[in-house]
């Protein structure tokens, strides 16, 4: 939703960035970088098609719910 709301996309070939806008630069290149992947089939950063290299990162213990927590103190 926030990519919808935020109007039309600005026309930004008249601007002149500074090398305080390194980030904005690089940030830039990197999207058109993997937009043009995509175009050529393939995957961007980030996306892995192979079951074997994917892993849960656990935020909590194995079992931990709010309600247990509850339930013992």
């Amino acid at each position: 939703m926030a990519w919808e709301t935020q109007g039309p996309v600005a026309n930004r070939s008249g601007e002149h960035l500074g090398e305080s806008d390194r980030g904005i630069i690089l940030f830039r290149k990197l999207l058109r970088d993997q937009i043009r992947a995509v175009q050529n089939g393939e995957d961007p950063i980030g996306v892995t098609r192979d079951h074997k290299h994917d892993e849960m990162i656990r935020l909590s213990p194995e079992g931990y719910t709010a309600f247990s927590v509850a339930q013992s103190g």
